[in-house]
């Protein structure tokens, strides 16, 4: 008997190599560990049933909770005033499994739940009165999951084990080996107690440290807790955090490597799985191999994937649309792609106009038929109705969609990727099957979405061993590293809650309750792992190899944590001391490896992207800014793309207002009032109406929230137009009558742009003589035009103002007969901030500065012309512009710029 599975697959390994090299031919024994002994050495039992899964168990749980009385829920959880609705399954799911789990642990300790409530009334009298009630709850719930069990030909696993070794008939014509197991439950140590003949143990340990085992071989806490584990703090290794322990890593077993150590001669442990993704980037970055000992888990197979995105799409009611995010994520699922591919760019554009939390593209207007085909797609795949039906209806639907997508698919077994995806539906066959065959006890009827997510949630922590490869270094758990007998060791994450890992407080079993029932506790985990400690470091010692231990000051999470315990284990006095002040010492972070230098930013010739034929006004702000900056976005044409949009941004807010201004502005009969109820009445109806349109009913809650504080703003423009009205002044062009237009030369050349835009408004007084530009502003705060276009230090920012009275001319000059200039015309904001007192228009821009701005507009035309794209300052903070690949390409963050060859390519695809 041994400890785990890996541990007996080394013992054969070992035996193999010792026979072959005696020349002797190996019987191998047979290798177990300690729950399949039990099962092993008794004989079948009358009327045994077939051990029930982990799934089965928590059904019949969850069914027995689901039958249970309101008053019955209430003894097991104290619930004043709580709502009275029955739980759904997945709630009822997720406390019968860890229901399950404490009866496992009991019954693995030969403690029933009645055995639990007589402790309570024995030892804690003053939680008696609720905790007793509690437990015999418990028992009675357990009692009819048994029934329920056994009514599909199932009993529990746990309980079977309690059977066997107890009641089983002994098969005494075996001799028994017990090999480093240096804990089991106490039911099997009782199975054991009625063996005929005491089994061997074997326990790596000097005789020295006999007092430290049991006659089982079992560590005792007493000992262990005290004892020094002979570590010297040379091979404790201080980093800061996740990242720097992974290049620790790569770096200690890179050198290793180079000093002539094989692979197979190196294992890295890691009591932390967080810490593995990280760990095994850096190690293949050094060009070094890992294997993952305990494998990945199914839950990564392309099946499960897609079934647990299936489910998110069908968990809505059967009167509501599914959820945008399901929708997204389950048509970029390759396997869904595979069958129809969608465009992803029109959904994308889809989410950041219409904001949706549900995804019902008939609710709003001006979707495009791109969007309308992706619904379509889904409808097709997932043919099935978000409401209950039988389970076995549910598996055979399961199964279809399975075989539609996966029927012809071909995979490799043998490679990384194909061993999950095949395993992954394997696991996924058999549960249908026994859902088909009535083997599970579902409910009598269960919605889709909640039946994949059992399913799922039940079989996707399942590990799906890793190939072996021999050049590979092996990654193990920390508990697998007592039977690794790898010369060369890297143990990672060794800090308080994975070495030792702490049992988390148990609302049914707390540490106390824990202590009186004698389960397995703090104590007995930190003893064995200072017993796995002792013995790591002494099978190294002189010489026969070494071990590093790695203590970070950060988990994986970004959460502090302390250096285990272990590592001061049985000091005293000085040692003690110098210990305390080496672990509390100062930690360095290693250096992120270097970016290799790049030849910056190549500028492209001319004749590589698109001639630039015209501009428009707001695009001058940002050649100011940064050439590069332009190139990208109005020379490219590069714009990022997402539909990770939960909100209205300033940008959507401002075009909310604008498109509800311009209709207010093209209304013949409305633009001329001096009524403010009436503009504010007009406004209110247009924004429902607009908003309708773009929003639908389905918008995400916070737009909703935003949507008043729009309409606050608008009420603003009612409050303030009527007294522009009444000063005598009347609109006579809005944004909707479409783009206007001019030519704008360089300085050093003949050769012009077209510069485009649209202005929001054109405004004359009675006698037609003075105008203005208006420009709407709905940031937070107000803005002064003088500010907004021209810094403190002295330099040009913005041109949009000066280049409005340029656009406006001809228009004004075809349409009224009007030569606008920057004399008889103002140009302003028109101010709708926040602060409702600060609503209205701002001072004018100042005359004098318009002829300098449209010579600083005519520079920029003349560098466009000549392609000069290639200064890039620091940018200023833009919220409006925080996609973090521009932001690269800006240089804002580290990027290695392309060979010119590859420019050339990309830029010629």
């Amino acid at each position: 008997m041994v400890r785990g599975r890996r541990a007996g697959r080394r013992l054969l390994e070992l035996l193999a190599i010792k026979c072959a090299d005696r020349g002797e031919i190996l019987v191998p024994p047979e290798i177990m560990t300690p729950a399949r002994l039990v099962e092993r050495l008794t004989e079948d039992l009358p009327g045994d049933f077939q051990a029930a899964s982990a799934l089965a168990s928590a059904l019949a749980w969850a069914e027995a909770l689901g039958n249970a009385s309101n008053s019955d829920r209430d003894i097991l959880f104290r619930r004043p005033g709580a709502d009275q609705t029955k739980p759904g399954l997945r709630a009822l799911l997720g406390l019968g499994k860890h229901l399950n789990q404490i009866w496992s642990e009991l019954g693995g300790a030969g403690i029933g739940f009645r055995d639990v409530a007589q402790v309570l009334a024995e030892r804690f009298p003053n939680i008696a009165d609720f905790e007793v009630p509690r437990w015999e709850m418990l028992e009675s719930l357990h009692r009819k999951v048994g029934q329920i069990l056994q009514n599909h030909g199932l009993v529990d696993h746990t309980r079977l084990l309690i059977d066997r070794a107890r009641r089983g008939e002994i098969i005494s014509d075996r001799r028994v080996i017990l090999v480093g197991v240096a804990e089991m439950p106490r039911i099997v140590r009782e199975f054991i107690a009625r063996f005929p003949e005491a089994p061997t143990v074997l326990v790596f340990a000097p005789e020295t440290e006999r007092e430290g085992f049991d006659e089982l071989g079992i560590v005792r806490a007493e000992h262990w807790n005290k004892r020094c584990a002979e570590v010297n703090a040379g091979q404790i290794h201080l980093v800061e955090r996740d990242r720097d322990q992974a290049f620790r890593a790569a770096h200690i077993v890179t050198s290793w490597r180079e000093s002539g150590i094989a692979p197979t001669q190196m294992t890295l442990a890691v009591p932390d799985a967080e810490a593995l993704p990280r760990l095994r980037e850096a190690l293949d970055s050094g060009g070094v191999k890992t294997r993952w000992a305990q494998g990945r888990p199914a839950s990564d197979a392309p099946a499960f994937q897609l079934l647990r995105l299936v489910a998110d799409y069908l968990d809505h009611g059967p009167d509501e649309p599914p959820r945008y995010k399901a929708v997204a994520a389950l048509i970029r699922h390759p396997d869904v792609a595979r069958i129809d591919p969608a465009d992803w760019s029109a959904l994308d554009q889809f989410a950041a106009k219409h904001l949706p939390e549900r995804f019902d593209p008939d609710s709003v207007d001006d979707v495009s038929g791109r969007v309308k085909k992706i619904a379509e797609v889904l409808e097709q795949l997932v043919d099935i109705a978000p409401v209950e039906i039988n389970a076995k209806d549910a598996a055979d639907w399961t199964l279809h969609l399975l075989v539609r997508v996966y029927g012809d698919r071909e995979e490799n077994a043998l490679s990384p990727f194909g061993r999950v995806a095949v395993h992954g539906l394997e696991l996924l066959r058999e549960v249908l099957a026994d859902t088909a065959s009535d083997k599970l006890p579902w409910p009598e009827k269960v919605r889709p979405a909640d039946f994949l997510s059992v399913v799922l949630g039940f079989l996707g922590d399942q590990p799906v061993p890793e190939p072996p490869d021999p050049q590979a270094v092996e990654i193990v758990g920390w508990l697998e590293l007592l039977e690794d007998d790898a010369p060369a060791v890297v143990v990672t994450s060794f800090y308080e809650g994975a070495v030792p890992e702490s049992i988390s407080a148990d609302p049914f079993l707390p540490g106390s309750l824990r202590q009186a029932l004698g389960l397995g506790d703090n104590a007995m985990r930190m003893a064995r792992d200072a017993y796995a400690l002792a013995a790591l470091m002494a099978s190294r010692s002189e010489g026969r190899g070494g071990v590093v231990l790695m203590a970070p000051r950060f988990d994986p999470g970004e959460n502090p944590v302390r250096p285990s315990r272990l590592l001061l284990n049985g000091l005293q006095g000085e040692a003690l001391a110098r210990r305390v002040w080496y672990l509390a010492g100062k930690r360095e972070s290693d250096p992120l490896p270097r970016l290799a230098d790049g030849p910056g930013f190549l500028a492209a010739a001319p004749g590589l992207y698109p001639p630039v034929e015209k501009i428009r006004v707001t695009a001058f702000r940002d050649y100011i800014e940064s050439p590069r900056k332009f190139f990208f976005l109005h020379v490219l044409r590069l714009r990022a793309e997402n539909d990770d949009v939960l909100e209205l941004g300033g940008g959507d807010v401002g075009t909310l207002i604008h498109e509800v201004l311009a209709a207010f502005g093209a209304d013949s009969r409305l633009k001329n009032s001096s009524d403010e109820v009436e503009i504010a009445a007009y406004l209110e109806e247009k924004f429902d109406e607009i908003v309708q349109a773009r929003f639908g009913q389905w918008a995400h809650p916070a737009v909703e929230i935003q949507i008043e504080e729009v309409r606050r703003r608008l009420l603003e423009f009612a409050r303030v137009q009527p007294s522009l009205r009444r000063e005598g002044w009347s609109i006579r062009y809005v944004e909707g009558e479409g783009t206007l237009t001019f030519d704008l030369a360089g300085l050093e050349g003949p050769e012009t742009l077209a510069v485009t835009g649209k202005i929001d408004r054109i405004d004359s007084d009675a006698s037609g003589q003075r105008w203005r530009i208006i420009d709407y502003k709905t940031s937070a705060k107000k803005k002064d035009p003088a500010h907004a276009h021209y810094s403190r230090s002295g330099e040009w920012i913005d041109l949009q103002l000066p280049l409005y009275l340029k656009l406006a001319a001809p228009y004004a000059r075809d349409k009224w007969g009007v030569e606008l200039t920057q004399e008889n015309c103002e140009l302003v904001y028109f101010q709708l901030p926040e602060d409702e007192a600060a609503a209205g228009l701002s001072a004018p821009f100042p005359a004098d500065m318009v002829e300098e701005g449209w010579d600083v507009a005519s520079h920029v035309v003349g560098r466009v012309l000549r392609g000069e794209f290639e200064e890039n300052p620091p940018l200023r903070p833009d919220p409006n512009w925080t996609d973090p690949a521009l932001l690269a390409l800006c240089g804002q963050v580290g990027i290695v710029a392309s060979e010119p060859s590859a420019v050339d390519a990309v830029v010629g695809d």
